[in-house]
């Protein structure tokens, strides 16, 4: 479930009308934080199948202890998702597990998250952060992009050997490339670090480089 802290109903119903309905099974905006700090972890924990929290950066507690940071702590401790958004942010991921985003892009896209939700059973905050399906995959691209060319560039210190710095990179774009338009991508990458005669280091990451520059491209 989603728990949307939204102290500005009126923005709220501007951007959602009536598509509140059409989600009510994944979203609730009902819900207040009316609690002091003290009581504050209990009552995040009696929110029932809570998966991500959502918060307006200016929310205004009944408490003025709080800040949006212990709502946070507490949601990451619970290994929860959690969202602030605010009209002075800038959108960003911050992990798998956090984004901070405008409030126009909040709305924008929330419609497009919950429906992704309802479809896989999935509370990807990637879908949340950005506009269409080229956008996730291009942030998945450049995440393990990142890492694969960490991966190679460590081996070249560490002379771990070879077989384990393949498979290294083979379980990043498990990690990282999940959207289905990359499953061709992987099968041609894979092919090429799982060969019986290993090729050089240098070859995977011309190659790494080649396949992301295509992608980009079109």
């Amino acid at each position: 479930m989603i728990y949307l802290f939204e102290d500005r109903k009126d923005r709220m119903s501007l951007y959602l009308n009536e598509n509140l309905g059409a989600y009510k099974d994944v979203l609730n905006t009902d819900r207040i934080i009316d609690v002091k700090l003290m009581e504050l972890d209990l009552y995040i924990k009696t929110l029932k199948n809570l998966e991500v929290l959502v918060l307006h950066k200016s929310y205004s507690f009944i408490d003025q202890s709080i800040k949006p940071q212990n709502i946070k702590d507490i949601v990451r401790s619970l290994d929860k998702k959690f969202v602030l958004f605010s009209g002075g942010l800038k959108t960003a991921v911050v992990d798998d597990y956090e984004i901070t985003i405008n409030s126009g892009d909040f709305y924008n896209n929330l419609p497009k998250f919950l429906k992704y939700n309802q479809e896989e059973k999935d509370f990807n905050l990637h879908y949340l952060a950005f506009e269409n399906e080229r956008e996730v995959d291009l942030h998945q691209l450049k995440k393990f992009q990142n890492e694969a060319f960490k991966a190679i560039l460590n081996f070249n210190t560490e002379q771990v050997h070879v077989g384990k710095l393949y498979k290294r990179i083979k379980n990043l774009s498990e990690e990282f490339l999940v959207s289905e338009s990359f499953e061709a991508y992987k099968e041609k990458l894979n092919s090429l670090l799982m060969r019986e005669k290993p090729v050089e280091t240098q070859t995977v990451f011309n190659q790494l480089q080649k396949m992301i520059a295509s992608y980009e491209i079109n």
